[in-house]
């Protein structure tokens, strides 16, 4: 078969065009001027375990680094007296942040399937180790408030 092969093309009652095909591109024209064109494919393909390892290991990594921030954002604002000045609960975000990178970063090194930590399992389990058991500790003391 050459070219492109049309898998779906379909006209809803709205009179928007979608139209998908087999190498992953989808379109999607709409009677209010909306244009959306993208590719969905799988990364990892022609990569090698290694590469595709520290690829995945940056986002928890991103994570971790965010929650060092915030963490550090709260620190300093509770260190200057901002809690004092400000009525209310206003730096509770800062707190949040922590939380949800932690949680995210914890989440995403669970070695299952296609989250990030099956992908730095497979690589190499001492780096997965090394990152993942820390990050669920801090997700217990900082969240679940275990320690």
């Amino acid at each position: 078969m050459l070219g492109r092969i049309q898998a779906l093309d379909r006209r809803s009652d709205h009179g928007s065009l979608i139209r998908s095909n087999l190498t992953g591109h989808i379109h999607l024209r709409c009677s209010w001027r909306v244009y959306i064109a993208s590719r969905s494919s799988y990364f990892g393909e022609g990569i090698d375990r290694k590469a595709n390892g520290i690829i995945s290991l940056v986002g928890p990594l991103v994570n971790i680094a965010a929650a060092a921030i915030f963490g550090l954002a709260l620190l300093a604002s509770t260190a200057l007296g901002f809690g004092d000045i400000v009525i209310g609960h206003s730096f509770y975000f800062l707190q949040e942040g922590v939380q949800i990178n932690l949680v995210l970063g914890a989440f995403n090194m669970i070695p299952f399937f296609i989250l990030d930590g099956q992908k730095v399992f497979t690589w190499d389990r001492r780096i997965w180790a090394a990152v993942a058991i820390p990050l669920w500790i801090a997700v217990a003391v900082s969240v679940l408030h275990v320690f």
